[in-house]
C-alpha cells in the first residue's frame, strides 16, 4: 500500500477518485489523507466538479517514498464519461450490483474504480493515458442453508470503447445445462465411495465456456492455511489426489472450510494445458500485462461456506 496522501485543496469544490475506497469530496475532506492499494509504478487519478462540466486526470509516479503533489495543473487529461448503464446488472432490477473499472497501458494496471449501485456520481475514463479500460459487472446473492451459506454470482467484464460506451458481453445463464451440471457436482461431491474427487459436466452451458475453476480452502493444526485450485475442461473427472508421504494428510480437525466453483468464458481457443500456462505467467509475483484473455469474458460462481 503506498503512504498516506495529503488532501491538498486542488479545488474545493471538487471530488477526486482514484484512492482506495470511493471518491472523496475536497471540500473539509474526512478523512484528511488517502492510500492508494497498488503495486503499479503509476496511478491515474482524477478530479471532476459537482455537476461534470469540468473532469480532469493526471498520471503520478509512485516510485520512491515521497509526498504526491496534487497540483490543478497536475489534471491536465480530458475524461470520457462511461456508459454504466449499459452494463448487464448495472440498472435498477439488480439492486445488489457492483463494478469494477480498470484501466491499463502497455506496462501496467493504471486505475481501479469501484462502484456500488448506490453511488449516483459519474465514472470516467481517460483514453489519452490508458490504452484498454474493461467495466467487470457483478451481482451476487447470499442464501442461508442449513450448516452453511451459500453465495452465488453471475459476472461480466465490457471493453469499453474510448468514447466510454461498454461493448455488451452476454452473461451465462443459469439454464437447465447449468442446473444439471451444478447437481452432478454437488453429488460427485458427496459421493465419498467413489474413487473421484469431483466429477461435473458443463459442456452444454454455453459454447463459450473455456473452464471451470474448483478451489478448497480450509485450515488445519498441521497445514495451517490450506488452499488447493483445480482447472479442468468444461466436462472432466477430477481423481482422488495421493499426495504419499510428502503432505501430511493425518488431519483430524478441519475449520474454515469453503469450496468455490467458477464456470468461465475467456477469450481463449487453444487447449486447456496452453490457457493454464497463460494463468501461471501472472502467478508468483511475475510481471504480466497481457488482458487479453479478459475480453468479453463471463463468469458464474458458487460459493459454500460451513457456518460456524
Amino acid at each position: 500500500m503506498w503512504p498516506p496522501v495529503p488532501l491538498l485543496p486542488v479545488n474545493q469544490t471538487y471530488y477526486i477518485c482514484g484512492f482506495s475506497g470511493d471518491e472523496i469530496s475536497l471540500h473539509n475532506p474526512e478523512p484528511a489523507t488517502a492510500y492508494l492499494c497498488t503495486e503499479s509504478k503509476n496511478e491515474i487519478l482524477h478530479i471532476s466538479n459537482e455537476d461534470y462540466s469540468d473532469v480532469r486526470d493526471g498520471l503520478f509516479n509512485l516510485e520512491g517514498n515521497r509526498l504526491l503533489e496534487l497540483t490543478d495543473d497536475a489534471f491536465n487529461s480530458q475524461g470520457a464519461r462511461v456508459n454504466i448503464a449499459a452494463l448487464p446488472f448495472a440498472n435498477k432490477g439488480y439492486p445488489n450490483s457492483c463494478v469494477f473499472l480498470s484501466s491499463f497501458d502497455d506496462k501496467e494496471e493504471l486505475s481501479t474504480q469501484f462502484i456500488l449501485s448506490s453511488n449516483q456520481r459519474n465514472k470516467f475514463i481517460f483514453p489519452d493515458l490508458a490504452i484498454i479500460s474493461y467495466a467487470y459487472n457483478s451481482v451476487t446473492e447470499h442464501t442461508y442453508l442449513p450448516g452453511f451459506d451459500m453465495y452465488t454470482s453471475s459476472a461480466t467484464i465490457n471493453t469499453i470503447a474510448d468514447d466510454g460506451q461498454p461493448e455488451s458481453t452476454a452473461p451465462l445463464l443459469f439454464n437447465s445445462a447449468f442446473q444439471n451440471g451444478f447437481e452432478q457436482f454437488a453429488r460427485s461431491l458427496a459421493d465419498q465411495n467413489s474413487g473421484n474427487l469431483f466429477d461435473h459436466d458443463f459442456s452444454e452451458v454455453d459454447s463459450r465456456v473455456r473452464m471451470v475453476v474448483i478451489t478448497l480452502l480450509w485450515e488445519d493444526t498441521v497445514n495451517g492455511k490450506v488452499r488447493w485450485e483445480v482447472m479442468s475442461k468444461p466436462q472432466a473427472t477430477i481423481p482422488d489426489f495421493e499426495f504419499g508421504t510428502s503432505v501430511n494428510t493425518n488431519i483430524t480437525l478441519v475449520e474454515g472450510i469453503e469450496i468455490n466453483l467458477d464456470v468461465a468464458v475467456l477469450n481463449f481457443s487453444g487447449e486447456l494445458e496452453a490457457l493454464r500456462r497463460e494463468f501461471q505467467k501472472g502467478d508468483a509475483g511475475n510481471v504480466y500485462n497481457d488482458t487479453s484473455l479478459l475480453k468479453g469474458a463471463a463468469v458464474d460462481s458458487f460459493g459454500i461456506e460451513v457456518s460456524e
